[in-house]
């Protein structure tokens, strides 16, 4: 629970890490109670590739529908440090959920805030998805 909390404590403040912070993981039991508490497909494949793959949040907001290559079950990442991160089925499984929801724009960014627009502003976006899902999960067992 320590992980949730600490996540949840960063994203209140609205803090964003430093290298030199330490932080804590998230337990497999405790990434296993946040992934039960989302239900949109959109929301689960992006907790679901944070946990699976390390992505940034800069790097998320970059996503395309072609990063993805279906067939090796790999997602593409560009930016500063561009590279190939496989997918774990779970990922895989929840992109390929949130492909057929996504809604059809004239972007092609892989995840679009609610009103439809790309990620321009993902730490704000995010945050207000985490503290959705972290804030009840956390009194819950508090």
């Amino acid at each position: 629970m320590r992980g949730l909390v600490h996540c949840f404590d960063h994203l209140s403040k609205g803090a964003i890490l430093t290298d030199q912070e330490t932080v804590e993981i998230l337990t497999d039991q405790e990434a296993r109670l946040l992934l039960q508490q989302i239900e949109e497909p959109r929301d689960k494949a992006i907790v679901l590739l944070f946990l699976t793959t390390g992505l940034y949040l800069h790097e998320l907001a970059t996503l395309t529908i072609a990063s993805i290559d279906w067939e090796k079950k790999t997602i593409a990442v560009t930016g500063k440090c561009p590279r190939v991160l496989p997918l774990s089925n779970p990922t895989h499984d929840a992109l390929c959920v949130w492909s057929k929801h996504s809604v059809s724009t004239e972007t092609d960014s892989l995840f679009l805030t609610t009103k439809g627009s790309s990620l321009h502003s993902p730490n704000e976006a995010l945050s207000t998805l985490f503290t959705n899902i972290l804030k009840p999960l956390i009194f819950q067992f508090w």
